[in-house]
This record gives C-alpha cells, sequence and structure tokens, in this order.
C-alpha cells in the first residue's frame, strides 16, 4: 500500500485518508500510464516492437523514479527495485500489445491490397486449380501513425 499512498500523494495531501489516497493514485497511475503508452505508441518502430518496448520501460523507471521522483518526495523514498519491475512488467505488456496490433494491421492491410490471396484458375491441374496472387507492382509504403 506504500506505493499506492505515494502516488496518491502525487494529486493530494499525503495526510489525506487511505480511500481518498487509493482513488487519487488510481487517476494519476492511469493517466502516466496512458500518456507513456501513447508516446510509445507513436514513436516506437514496428520491428522489435516489443524489445522495444521493454528498453523503454526501463529508461521510463529511471526517468520516473529517479529524476521526476525527486519532485516528489513519497515517490522518491520507495524501494527502486520493486518499482523498476513493476515498470517492465508494463513494458512487456505493452509491447506484447503493440506488437500484436502492429502485426494485425500490417496483415490486414496487404489482404486489402490483394496480396496473398487465392485466386481460382479452373485450367491449371497441377494446383488444383489455385495458385497466389503476385504482389502488386506499385511499391506500398507502410503507413505511420
Amino acid at each position: 500500500m506504500q506505493a499506492t499512498r505515494a502516488a496518491g500523494a502525487m494529486l493530494i495531501s499525503a495526510d489525506s485518508s487511505d480511500a481518498a489516497l487509493f482513488w487519487a493514485a488510481a487517476l494519476v497511475h492511469s493517466i502516466v500510464s496512458l500518456f507513456w503508452a501513447a508516446v510509445l505508441t507513436w514513436t516506437l518502430p514496428r520491428k522489435y516492437t516489443f524489445w522495444w518496448a521493454l528498453v523503454a520501460a526501463a529508461g521510463i523507471a529511471v526517468l520516473d523514479l529517479r529524476v521526476l521522483g525527486r519532485l516528489f518526495p513519497e515517490v522518491y523514498a520507495l524501494p527502486f527495485w520493486p518499482q523498476f519491475a513493476d515498470h517492465l512488467a508494463w513494458g512487456t505488456t505493452l509491447g506484447a500489445a503493440l506488437s500484436w496490433r502492429f502485426r494485425t494491421r500490417a496483415r490486414s492491410r496487404q489482404e486489402l491490397c490483394g496480396e496473398g490471396l487465392p485466386v481460382r484458375e479452373p485450367h491449371s491441374d497441377s494446383t488444383h486449380g489455385v495458385r497466389t496472387r503476385a504482389p502488386p507492382r506499385v511499391p506500398h509504403r507502410p503507413i505511420r501513425r
């Protein structure tokens, strides 16, 4: 509960009730997590996303806990390594979700462009009438969001 109280104390007084600190911590943690998730979604490379997210989470941990944490004495007083592990767990979860999302989006884009879809050819006996369509000749640039 020490970490929850410290996160809540970022928003309200550390002398507040446990219930008030809990709700303040929930708000602070949600906002900070969504902020970093948005930043990493926009900035991480699409290749090896999982590993880049893990490295970024380690950097964010140092920034949050040792640099910005100096502004919040309750956060700075927390033991570093358990909080670091929490940041790494968040980074692996975000990295796995983004990797899956980027792969799914790339796959659906390929299907929309007609790459790799089966095409019927009734006179081709060697392949039982099915072959895959050749990729389009126009090079497609990936869409970065």
